[in-house]
């Protein structure tokens, strides 16, 4: 039989979007025509973007190549993988163009390739049978991409274009005149998108030449590829998603397109029965409950490995969400669509996914078995054949894991030994100078007890006796110092005197609360995003703003606007109140253990709120009476208060939960952080952002409108500066 084949893939485009796998569908649909059905080297010709010369497929290529389809060939074969576009010209005609690697949108009429030049083609040349494939999209351009200007008569004008003209000369075989068969299929309907994998990189090739390929191992004639195909690809397309693809073919003449067969081809019992000449059974009707079984009555399950993998990977993805019963979905469709040659592949798979997470899981013994017991349990139902190959691989793994834990433990105890030796041999010095630099930096009970536990592996070496008891003590004393400060009371007050001025301090213990304010609170600005932060030490917080007396006392000066002892300090600038900390610290009258600092603004917002969730320590609402604001300006009430218009003396007003007074208004008060963005997460004793233009203020003063002085209002201020409402307030932290 004298027959040909052109096949086209392009992957490459100058001004459309480049595709993946095109050339390479084309180049296994090739493969499958030389290999099953006898296509030599004569009869076939393949252009694809990575071959040059007259194999690349240019528009001038494919031109010329068609024109070279020889006469009085009685099978020809047609097929295109590329990007398609159905063009509507100004005057109504209309035609499908076939994209070129040097095809440009704005001049689709020249440089792409229109289906009715083929067909013309064809009409010169005697041949018996045609069949046109073509995996692009039937997207409508339009005049000018508009398709819903088109009416269902264009549409249907269109739907005839794809047969009409394709003649061809009756052929006479063993002297008995037949009609020729006509084909052009196409992957999807008209106006439709030839879609392909969602995730493509797991797929070799595109879902139409999948099943297509699946479709040549099968059956040797055109019918049952159509049939085979336009019952997968559409649920493919749909379970990938979750739209429409058709595959849609025109036929005309009276006969199937049989193709001649050299290879050995899976054929269906229908299909055999047909080779042999005998009536065609009645098609098998799709239902619900039929699923993803074959319909091409091929009398058993149907072997449908390219979509092994995918389903696999959502059984794998559910298995790690708990979602036991989508990943038994999922397996289930596995088990029931893949045949005994393939079974293998299916357990393998399991196998190979076992594999990969072993690395991934670095040795982590009890995780791998509980992923590896997980895929057990989804595959439970799988047959013996499947059980026999998992218990296997089970009893592999475990002895794997446990030769690995024994190296793993010999090389432990070598390395135990090496050190010991190492340290008996001369290094002993270097050792113990290691230990020492560290107990310079040691902060916490865990430290000391480290160096205590260092020092204790190599005595007696010269006093390392008495710092392994000296390391001891101090990380008794850290770790019962800590126990004190947790079991201390919120608010206990600790009362410091410097140059005969009292400092009364409450104490904040260690815990957990929302910083910032949630969205639904009135009056709150962006920067206040609402997060969890956990304080894992205890602080002091001065009970009040510093006064000018205490202020005064340590600087001699007094740069207040209004003047009074017991009124707050104001007109101070965050470097001046660096140099008051700095002196107060020099006095070396703070508790063992903690110096004199301002406060961060985490520590300032938690013994604020003390507890409390609401905007103000004291609830909701606030115009004047419970703090130095501006009451004009209320906060959820419509009633105004007083406005002093000035500071006042501290104390003056109600204190929070654990003792603190004027925590809202009177004065801003310096905080020891940049002012920048809060962070999306929880976060732990966080310090504020490393840089900015200006640090936190907090409180509120009394100029301010009652919003401002809510507990979770925030302000910043350049260091240098300084104002008649700023002030500060001081804690003691722990000396790190």
């Amino acid at each position: 039989m004298k027959k040909h084949a052109l096949l086209i893939g392009i992957n490459e485009y100058s001004d459309f979007k480049h595709l993946t796998g095109a050339a390479q569908d084309a180049t296994k649909v090739a493969e499958t025509l030389q290999k099953l059905y006898g296509f030599d080297g004569n009869e076939l010709t393949l252009l694809t973007c990575r071959r040059q010369g007259d194999y690349r497929p240019s528009r001038n290529t494919i031109r010329e190549h068609i024109r070279r389809i020889e006469k009085d060939c009685e099978l020809l074969l047609i097929g295109f993988w590329g990007h398609g576009k159905v063009l509507i010209s100004p005057n109504g005609d209309h035609d499908l163009y076939l994209c070129a690697l040097d095809t440009y949108k704005s001049d689709l009429e020249e440089s792409g390739i229109p289906l009715s030049f083929l067909k013309n083609h064809l009409k010169s040349v005697r041949i018996a049978d045609t069949c046109i494939i073509l995996d692009c999209c039937q997207k409508i351009a339009g005049t000018r991409g508009d398709e819903s200007t088109l009416t269902q008569e264009a549409y249907d004008q269109i739907d005839q274009f794809y047969t009409r003209d394709v003649t061809a000369v009756p052929k006479s075989t063993d002297d008995v005149r037949r009609n020729p068969t006509r084909a052009i299929w196409n992957s999807c309907s008209l106006a439709q998108e030839a879609l392909e994998w969602k995730y493509r990189s797991e797929h070799e090739h595109g879902i139409f030449t999948v099943h297509l390929l699946e479709a040549m191992q099968r059956s040797n004639r055109l019918a049952d590829w159509v049939t085979y195909v336009s019952d997968k690809v559409p649920k493919t397309v749909m379970n990938q998603w979750g739209q429409p693809q058709t595959p849609f073919i025109k036929t005309e003449g009276g006969n199937d397109i049989q193709f001649p067969t050299t290879g050995t081809l899976s054929l269906s019992p229908a299909t055999q029965r047909k080779n042999a000449g005998k009536t065609r059974p009645k098609q098998k009707e799709h239902t619900k409950e039929s699923g993803e079984k074959d319909l091409c009555a091929s009398g058993g399950k149907m072997a449908v490995a390219p979509e092994v993998i995918p389903r696999m990977k959502r059984g794998q993805q559910a298995l790690e969400d708990s979602d036991w019963s989508k990943a038994s979905e999922y397996f289930n469709w596995v088990l029931d669509n893949i045949d005994a040659e393939h079974a293998p592949a299916f357990t393998g798979l399991l196998c190979a996914e076992l594999e990969v997470q072993k690395e991934e899981l670095l040795g982590d013994y009890k995780t791998l078995f509980s992923e590896f017991n997980n895929f057990k349990k989804a595959v439970r139902f799988a047959g013996a054949e499947y059980k026999k190959t998992l218990e296997g691989y089970d009893h592999q793994v475990k002895k794997r894991i446990q030769q690995e834990r024994r190296e793993a433990q010999k090389a432990a105890s070598q390395r135990a030994r090496d050190e010991r030796a190492q340290r008996e041999t001369g290094t002993l010095a270097g050792y113990y100078r290691q230990n020492v630099e560290k107990m310079k930096t040691a902060s916490t009970a865990e430290d000391w007890r480290q160096l205590e536990g260092a020092f204790r592996t190599i005595r007696p070496y010269r006093d390392t006796v008495e710092l392994e008891g000296e390391c001891g003590r101090k990380a008794r004393t850290i770790a019962e110092k800590m126990e004190r400060e947790r079991a201390r009371k919120a608010g206990t007050e600790m009362v410091l005197t410097i140059k005969r001025v009292k400092y009364p301090f409450r104490w904040c213990p260690p815990g957990t609360f929302d910083m910032g304010s949630p969205a639904s609170e009135e009056g709150r600005h962006a920067g206040e995003t609402q997060h969890r932060v956990t304080l894992s030490r205890g602080f002091w917080m001065l009970k009040t703003p510093v006064t000018q007396g205490m202020w005064e006392g340590v600087m001699v000066n007094n740069p207040s606007n209004w003047k009074g002892t017991k009124l707050p300090v104001e007109q101070v600038s965050w470097e001046d109140c660096q140099g008051f900390i700095q002196k107060l610290n020099g006095h070396g009258v703070a508790p063992d253990g903690y110096r004199f600092s301002l406060p961060t603004e985490a520590q300032w917002e938690y013994a604020c709120r003390s507890g409390t969730p609401t905007p103000f320590y004291f609830g909701s609402v606030w115009n004047w009476d419970k703090a130095n604001c501006d009451g004009k300006h209320p906060y959820g009430t419509n009633t105004n208060g007083k406005y002093h218009r000035k500071t006042v003396d501290v104390g003056l007003y109600p204190a929070n939960a654990w003792g603190l007074y004027d925590m809202h208004g009177n004065v801003w008060e310096w905080c020891e952080d940049w002012y920048g963005n809060y962070p999306s997460g929880a976060v732990t004793d966080p310090v504020g952002s490393s840089s900015g233009l200006g640090y936190v203020l907090r409180g509120g003063s009394w100029e301010n409108r009652a919003q401002e002085c809510r507990s979770a209002s925030r302000s910043n201020f350049h260091p240098s500066l300084r104002g008649n409402s700023v002030g500060l307030r001081l804690s003691l932290v722990r000396a790190e």
